[in-house]
């Protein structure tokens, strides 16, 4: 399902032509099909001669009771808007995009300047209840939310906040990811006397991001007024490269696991040896692994989903008809295969959540894929800002992400460097005769002769060396048979002594 992009703007008054054209011209660059203007200033008589000389193909609702504060506008091409509920300070509405099934709420709010008609807002929100489908607020609050909502000018105190908190702590909604412009109101004075205030907000239900899993709220400034607006869209990703791999620990539960790792491990390797060995087994185990997942595992939820669903109709038909046994046999069937499928799928949370435990409830599932859903919106990095300039092109943005990665890590691999070959010649090197007596095989009697020809007096700084040089070329064979040799001369020693 896609959402029409939304807007949401205190303009600070629309009776002159050239801010109105302004506004519809932001309208247009921004892909707008539901919005809403707040304090615009409009008589609700005049209204009807502004939108048919300028907003061509657009609809609006305005009405006694919120003309002047509140104007919600769309295109009616775009989105059919069904308006529930009206008051002084919000507008409640049902909006259904064309084309498409689903319908989604939003809520427009506009607040008032006097903490105690802020009151009755809150209450009015309250209200709404626990909505069972998506619905979104947003809009001029003219409420801080947190004391780190005013930069200059009067200090927040715990009263400010107050009335807000207590709304937000009962879990209607909770606040959208943002980018842009942190502060959405200034009084434009000069420097020292300038105020920076965050005054505008969007929300979200917890079924928003089930429905709109890409949404974002992006604040911009215009000249027309001393509020930023801001634009909510669901925004496309064009791409999101290579996944990396991750080992589920819940295939281990599924037949032929076993089997298809043992048989790719066991296979023999056509070059290279050592830990190049190891490492090509890996990458053919990873790959097998990933081709297991997709073959034989798939998608857990889904498959646990189906198979509850498949229990629920084979007991209903058994119910029905208790005398056949086939259906009998499907049942027996049906309730193994979700108890596997169950334990396969409490494997799959228990490592995305990373704990040790999580309780089975509906509501517990779906906080969790919530909160996974929310977390995953609040890592992605969809678009970067020079020079007041924002690119949001997805290729753009993956070059810009790694230029400047590499900018604070460098460049260069010192792991990879060639050696220079030409070094070696630069010093005492050993000859033809010495590279043979070196590679020739030797008996465990030359390392005894070699070792009983050391005198008492050497220190065994020799064993140090010998470590060195044994791990750097990987004889440890010829190092344990250095160590028995060692232990077996202080042996004979203490003995003698």
């Amino acid at each position: 399902m896609e959402v029409c992009n939304m807007i949401g703007w205190n303009v600070r008054g629309m009776n002159k032509k050239d801010k109105q054209n302004a506004i519809l011209s932001i309208c247009r660059e921004n892909k707008v099909g539901f919005g809403a203007f707040f304090e615009t200033k409009l008589k609700h008589e005049k209204i009807k001669e502004v939108f048919e000389n300028n907003f061509h193909n657009w609809d609006y609702f305005s009405s006694p009771i919120v003309s002047g504060r509140i104007l919600v506008v769309w295109q009616t091409k775009f989105v059919k808007v069904d308006i529930l509920l009206e008051d002084p300070q919000l507008v409640h509405c049902r909006i259904k995009v064309s084309g498409q099934q689903e319908f989604f709420f939003a809520t427009v709010v506009y607040g008032s300047n006097s903490m105690g008609e802020r009151k009755l807002l809150w209450d009015k929100l309250a209200s709404i209840g626990q909505l069972k489908s998506p619905w979104i607020i947003f809009g001029d609050f003219n409420a801080m939310f947190s004391y780190q909502d005013r930069i200059g000018g009067r200090q927040v105190l715990a009263k400010d906040i107050a009335d807000a908190q207590d709304w937000l702590a009962l879990g209607q909604v909770e606040e959208l990811k943002c980018e842009g412009a942190p502060y959405s109101w200034t009084n434009k004075q000069e420097a020292g006397d300038r105020i920076f205030s965050k005054l505008d907000r969007v929300f979200i239900n917890d079924l928003w991001l089930d429905v709109f899993p890409k949404s974002e709220a992006r604040f911009k400034w215009d000249c027309i007024s001393d509020h930023s607006f801001c634009v909510i869209r669901n925004q496309e990703v064009n791409g999101v490269g290579f996944l990396p791999f991750r080992f589920g620990n819940h295939w281990m539960q599924y037949r032929g696991y076993r089997e298809v790792v043992l048989h790719c491990w066991n296979a023999p390797v056509v070059f290279g040896g050592g830990l190049s060995k190891i490492i090509q087994k890996l990458f053919r185990v990873k790959h097998t692994l990933k081709r297991f997942n997709r073959e034989e595992v798939g998608d857990i939820v889904l498959s646990y989903k189906k198979a509850k669903e498949e229990y629920s109709r084979v007991q209903e038909a058994l119910a029905s008809n208790p005398s056949d046994m086939s259906l009998l046999h499907s049942v027996t069937q049906a309730q193994l295969n979700v108890s596997v499928l169950q334990r396969c799928y409490a494997s799959f949370l228990k490592q995305q959540s990373k704990l040790n435990w999580i309780k089975f409830s509906d509501d517990n599932s779906r906080f969790f894929h919530a909160f996974m859903r929310k977390r995953r919106v609040a890592n992605r990095i969809s678009s970067f800002t020079i020079g007041g300039k924002t690119e949001e092109d997805y290729s753009k943005v993956v070059e810009h992400f790694l230029s400047q990665f590499k900018k604070f890590m460098g460049k260069g691999n010192l792991a990879s460097v060639a050696i220079d070959h030409s070094c070696f010649m630069q010093g005492n090197i050993l000859s033809l005769d010495l590279h043979v007596r070196l590679l020739r095989p030797f008996t465990k009697n030359d390392v005894k002769k070699a070792l009983f020809s050391i005198h008492s007096y050497k220190s065994p700084v020799w064993m140090v060396l010998a470590w060195d040089f044994l791990r750097g070329y990987g004889q440890i064979l010829v190092l344990r048979l250095l160590l028995q040799c060692w232990i077996s001369f202080m042996m004979v020693t203490c003995r003698r002594t």
